[in-house]
C-alpha cells in the first residue's frame, strides 16, 4: 500500500506543476484549433449523411425527433439532442449544423493537454494538445454535422477522469470518472468497447 502511494506522489506533483505553469501556450493552441475548424466550416456543402439529419430526423418537437432517430439512425441520442437544440437557436444551415462538432473538436484540445500532463508532464501535454489541434482527421470530423467529434470529446474526458482517479482516488475523482464514462456511450455505442475495461480495472482505494 505504501509503495503504491509513494509511486503516485511524483505523478501528483507533476500534475500540480502542470496546472501551476503558464496557460498561454495552451491558449495559443486552442485558438489555432478554433481557427482551423471555424474558418472553413461552410467551405463544403452538406453531404448525404449530414443533410439526412435535418431533412428526415430533426422535427419541431423533441419527441418526434427522438422517434425519427430511433427508426432511421444507428447512433445514440446525445448528439441529436444537442443538434435539435442548436437548430432551434441557430437554424439548419451548414454552419449551424456543424457548430456543435466544431465546438467539441476545440474542447478536445485542452482535454488532450490534461491527459498528456497526467501521463508524462508539461512537454507531453503541449505535444498532445498540438497534435489534436492540427491533426487532419480531427479537423475533418470537427467540421462534420455528425456524432464523431462529440464521441472523441466524451471519450477523452472519460480517459482523463480515469487517469486522475488512478493517480488520486478521491471520491470527487471517482465520481468524475463515473459521470464521464456514462456520457460516452450515448455519443457512440462503440465507446463501450474501451470504456468497460477502464470501468472494470482495479482502481486504487481512496
Amino acid at each position: 500500500m505504501s509503495s503504491a502511494l509513494s509511486a503516485r506522489r511524483p505523478r501528483a506533483r507533476a500534475a500540480r506543476a502542470l496546472y501551476a505553469a503558464g496557460w498561454w501556450p495552451l491558449m495559443a493552441i486552442v485558438l489555432l484549433a478554433a481557427a482551423l475548424r471555424f474558418s472553413t466550416l461552410d467551405l463544403q456543402s452538406l453531404w448525404y449523411d449530414e443533410a439526412f439529419t435535418p431533412v428526415h430526423v430533426l422535427h419541431a418537437g423533441l419527441a418526434s425527433t427522438m422517434r425519427s432517430m430511433v427508426h432511421s439512425e444507428n447512433s445514440p441520442p446525445l448528439w441529436y439532442l444537442l443538434t435539435w437544440l442548436d437548430v432551434r437557436l441557430f437554424g439548419d444551415g451548414a454552419i449551424a449544423l456543424r457548430t456543435p462538432s466544431a465546438i467539441a473538436g476545440v474542447l478536445t484540445v485542452p482535454v488532450a493537454w490534461a491527459i498528456g500532463g497526467e501521463l508524462c508532464g508539461r512537454r507531453c501535454a503541449l505535444l498532445a494538445a498540438a497534435l489534436v489541434a492540427v491533426n487532419p482527421l480531427f479537423v475533418w470530423y470537427s467540421q462534420e454535422a455528425r456524432v464523431y467529434a462529440l464521441f472523441v470529446l466524451t471519450s477523452a474526458l472519460a480517459l482523463l477522469c480515469f487517469l486522475r482517479a488512478r493517480r488520486e482516488p478521491t471520491p470527487a475523482h471517482m465520481a468524475g470518472f463515473a459521470v464521464a464514462a456514462l456520457l460516452a456511450p450515448p455519443s457512440l455505442y462503440v465507446a463501450r468497447s474501451f470504456h468497460v475495461p477502464m470501468a472494470l480495472s482495479r482502481l486504487p482505494s481512496p
